[in-house]
C-alpha cells in the first residue's frame, strides 16, 4: 500500500492548522509518523513545507514533492491532485489517499478496509452511517431518499444511508483512471468509521474537540 497526502501551507477556515501544535508536535507530523511503516508521497504547495520534512529524520519514510502550479488553489479538487500523484509513482498497488486533519484515525484501519478490495469492490470510501428517515431537496421539493413516507417504518428497519467523511479513500490505478479519474471507484465499499477516527478539523470548534480528545487519551 502506498499512502498520499495532498498537504497545503494555508487553510482557509482554521488558519495554519496543518502546522499548529498537536501534542507536542505540528499536527501534520503527527499523522504523517503514524505510516512510518508504510510508503508515504505528500504533495505541498509549498517550498518550505518541502524542506520541513525533506529535513525531518523522523520523516524518512516520507517522499514529498512540490504541486504544479496549476494544481493550486484552494477551489482544485483532489481527484486532480490523485491524476497528477499517479504520474510520480508508478507502482502498481492499492493507493490510499487521507488527510491530516484526521489526527485519531488508525492506520490499521485503513489497512484492514483496503483487504476489501478485490472483485466485490474496485475502491473503498470511509463514511458515517445514518440509520434514519433521510430526505433531499430537488427543486424546492422534499424526497425521501431511504424509507416511503406512507409506510412508517421502524428506524432500525429502514435502509442506511452512508455519508462521506473524507477520512480515506481507497482505489487502485486501474479503478482510478476507469472510472473517470475518480477516487470512488465503480463499485465503492462504503466503511463506517467510528468516533473518535472519523474526527476532522474543519472549523476551529474542531480544533478545540480533538484537543480535548487528545487530552482524554493522555490522561487513560
Amino acid at each position: 500500500m502506498v499512502v498520499f497526502v495532498p498537504l497545503k501551507k494555508e487553510s482557509q477556515r482554521v488558519p495554519g492548522k496543518n502546522f499548529r501544535d498537536f501534542g507536542g508536535i505540528p499536527l501534520y507530523k503527527h499523522v504523517l509518523m503514524k505510516y512510518r511503516d508504510l510508503s508515504v508521497f505528500v504533495d505541498t504547495d509549498n517550498p518550505d513545507v518541502l524542506k520541513m520534512i525533506k529535513q525531518d529524520e523522523d520523516l524518512q519514510h516520507v517522499e514529498v514533492y512540490l504541486r504544479k502550479e496549476n494544481l493550486k488553489g484552494h477551489d482544485v479538487s483532489v481527484n486532480l491532485l490523485i491524476d497528477y500523484f499517479l504520474t510520480v509513482c508508478k507502482q502498481e498497488c492499492i493507493y490510499a489517499q487521507v488527510h491530516v486533519t484526521n489526527p485519531f484515525l488508525k492506520p490499521e484501519t485503513v489497512v484492514h478496509a483496503a483487504e476489501s478490495i478485490g472483485e466485490s469492490f474496485d475502491s473503498v470510501c470511509s463514511a458515517d452511517r445514518i440509520q434514519a428517515r433521510c430526505w433531499r431537496m430537488e427543486a424546492n421539493r422534499s424526497i425521501p431518499i431511504n424509507h416511503n413516507p406512507s409506510v412508517l417504518e421502524q428506524t432500525q428497519d429502514i435502509n442506511p444511508v452512508f455519508v462521506e467523511n473524507s477520512c480515506f479513500y481507497l482505489f487502485t490505478r486501474d479503478s482510478f483512471l476507469g472510472n473517470g479519474r475518480n477516487r470512488v471507484g465503480k463499485k465503492p465499499l462504503f466503511c463506517e468509521t467510528a468516533y473518535p477516527q472519523n474526527l476532522d478539523i474543519d472549523t476551529e470548534e474542531d480544533w478545540d474537540r480533538c484537543l480535548r480528545v487528545l487530552k482524554e487519551e493522555d490522561e487513560q
